[in-house]
């Protein structure tokens, strides 16, 4: 049997056809379910109404009371370099004083997460 350019040409195309119509898509890679149970278990939890600091967009941190854009974006920003893991992390917040601090603090007491 021979193989000419017409074969592989109708070969390639077919492939291609194939390829478009999802026929050869990659499968989803596998997932042990071990991994995903303990996956699910390292995710805290958080009692509804908080807001989780470390996670929170701009407009989740806008909501928390005490919170403006501009002291929301200062806590974006150090959150890049600090993972806050309590509510005295945020006395490292550059150019806020530590008076605005202070009563945000006593603000966000019950409302964050982390």
């Amino acid at each position: 049997m021979r193989f000419g350019w017409g074969n592989l040409l109708f070969t390639v195309t077919a492939l291609a056809l194939l390829m478009q119509a999802g026929a050869m898509a990659s499968p989803r890679p596998y997932v042990h379910p071990d991994y995903v149970f303990s996956h699910q278990l390292k995710q805290r939890y958080r009692a509804p109404g908080t807001v989780n600091v470390n996670r929170a967009n701009l407009e989740e941190l806008k909501t928390l009371p005490g919170m403006d854009e501009s002291t929301a974006l200062k806590l974006m920003r150090l959150r890049k370099s600090v993972q806050i893991k309590t509510l005295d992390d945020l006395y490292r917040l550059p150019m806020v004083d530590r008076r605005e601090i202070d009563v945000l603090v006593d603000l966000l007491r019950n409302r964050v997460a982390f």
